[in-house]
């Protein structure tokens, strides 16, 4: 019993994971399509996709405030989902936003750091993918809300 207690709560660790590094590989494209002006972005949609690693330490501070990852109870499937992207508002002055985005836009390099931590988080993804069948012994897919993995 406790074995299989073990095996489910391992399951739902490695969705979470997936999931995760899947929402960090959206918002990278995002940050990315947006810094090679593939597609608009908003200054504050920009800062949401890119803030993890690229943007000034007290704008960052003030993201995760108000937009930082959320906490996701273990066995929460549906919540996987909106670890990272979920609707908040940015809490900063609008001339910092601005200034913030308009750093990121000038300077070639975060568009390389976007590519390299989406890159990442793909080989992440694909990873948890291949542990989750070797622990679970099936494809990596959330079960129906309310059912765990392993009954």
């Amino acid at each position: 019993m406790r074995f299989k207690a073990d095996l489910r709560a391992e399951a739902w660790n490695v969705e979470m994971q997936i999931g995760y590094h899947e929402q960090v590989q959206a918002n990278g494209r995002r940050a990315a399509d947006a810094l090679s002006n593939r597609k608009p972005l908003s200054d504050e949609a920009l800062l949401l996709a890119a803030f993890r690693r690229l943007v000034p330490h007290g704008v960052q501070g003030a993201l995760e405030t108000t937009c930082g990852d959320r906490v996701v109870p273990s066995g929460d499937y549906a919540g996987i989902a909106t670890k990272l992207d979920y609707p908040c508002r940015v809490d900063l002055p609008p001339a910092e936003v601005a200034a913030a985005a308009h750093a990121l836009r000038s300077d070639p390099a975060p568009l390389s750091l976007v590519l390299v931590t989406t890159n990442v988080a793909a080989f992440a993804v694909s990873s948890s993918r291949i542990l989750n069948v070797a622990v679970a012994g099936v494809p990596s897919c959330a079960p129906a809300p309310g059912l765990s993995r392993l009954s």
